[in-house]
This record gives structure tokens, C-alpha cells and sequence, in this order.
């Protein structure tokens, strides 16, 4: 399942710097259908890896993490029991702002 995403927008914070996003995986059923959409669903137990600095964090019930990161380039990593694998992403931050970033994950249906 390729798919090409970029970082969403960065968002201004009162203070502080890092990233914040979503986890989701796709696909979620064999055969998408017209009218009968396979939307991605959030990954619940992730675990976000930001390096440099192995600074890492974990999904909540809606597949949402905000980690705290100094400015900076950084790459994102998510890891997870439920899904097969997740691609990496790339972060600017940027100070006193956070980064909105999704990470994709392969479910592994087909």
C-alpha cells in the first residue's frame, strides 16, 4: 500500500517545541468499495520514536502523540503489535511550535 504523505501544518503553541499527530493504519478490510469506505483506524498501542535523541512516547485511545522535541530535523518511528509496519517520517521543528505529523502503518490485509 504506497502512499506518499507529507507533514501537516505546524500549529503555535504558547510555548514549548516538539511534534504532535496521529498513527493510523490501512487498509482496514480486503476490498474497498464504492459507498462502503475502508477508512485508515488509529493505532492505539504505538510507540513514537523521535531521532535524533531516542525521545519516544505512546499512542492514546485515538492514536494521537505529542512529544516534546527541542528545534530541529527529526525522523519519526512508529512501532506496533497490531500492524505490520509503519513508515518513517521527517520533522522540521521549528521554536516554540509543533509539528503536525501522520504516520502510516500497513495492516498487512489484502
Amino acid at each position: 500500500m504506497p502512499s506518499v504523505v507529507t507533514p501537516g501544518p505546524t500549529t503555535a503553541q504558547t510555548s514549548g517545541s516538539g511534534v504532535d499527530g496521529k498513527v493510523v493504519a490501512g487498509p482496514t478490510c480486503p476490498v474497498e468499495q464504492a459507498g462502503h469506505p475502508c477508512p485508515p483506524r488509529p493505532v492505539t498501542d504505538a510507540t513514537v520514536t523521535a531521532t535524533p535523541g531516542g525521545k519516544t512516547t505512546h499512542t492514546d485511545a485515538n492514536g494521537a502523540f505529542k512529544l516534546s522535541l527541542a528545534p530541529g530535523s527529526y525522523t519519526l518511528s512508529a512501532s506496533s503489535k497490531s500492524v505490520m509496519r509503519c513508515t518513517d517520517e521527517t520533522a522540521s521543528v521549528e521554536s516554540h511550535r509543533y509539528t503536525t505529523v501522520t504516520i502510516n502503518c500497513d495492516t498487512g490485509i489484502r
